[in-house]
């Protein structure tokens, strides 16, 4: 092979090496970008409450760290506002204008992360803050429970960890 054909070749491996791994890199960066479940930092936290009733700072920091360690599942395509309506509401408000309120579903948890005008509902799967919103339903530690009081909460999904 004379050495055209060898700097040839290698071109057009380079060209194809970057065809195919740029696309991958961009629709991952894409996917970052637009994906709706988003980690928030704690220093974007304004307030935390429940039903109206602010949480003391080491149970909003725990209630943060569950909702950030949640799994994405679906989008709800219909109305923002159509989440269940009863049961305690959790309700964190953002730097600027930005606003996440989170239902107990029936299994999961329902979100609606608001940012101005514009709402987006979807659902997560976080056991640990779905069982501590339905003990705030059930009434339990209304008074500012401590954090071992709300790790101990089972899961919704009896003797299993959620899903594995």
């Amino acid at each position: 092979m004379t050495p055209f054909w060898n700097w040839f070749w290698h071109s057009i491996a380079f060209i194809l090496a970057l065809l195919i791994g740029l696309p991958s890199f961009m629709i991952r960066r894409m996917v970052h970008r637009f994906s709706l479940h988003k980690p928030i930092a704690p220093g974007d936290v304004r307030s935390v409450r429940v039903d109206g009733r602010s949480l003391q700072p080491a149970e909003a920091q725990q209630v943060l760290a569950w909702f950030n360690e949640s799994v994405f599942l679906l989008r709800h395509w219909g109305p923002s506002g159509a989440v269940p309506s009863d049961g305690p509401t959790l309700r964190m408000e953002l730097a600027g204008s930005r606003e996440v309120r989170v239902f107990a579903g029936t299994k999961e948890c329902e979100v609606v992360r608001t940012d101005g005008k514009q709402s987006v509902a979807y659902q997560v799967h976080a056991p640990s803050l779905w069982s501590w919103l339905r003990m705030q339903q059930a009434g339990e530690p209304r008074d500012g429970a401590s954090a071992e009081v709300t790790r101990a909460v089972a899961s919704p999904y009896g003797d299993k960890e959620g899903l594995r």
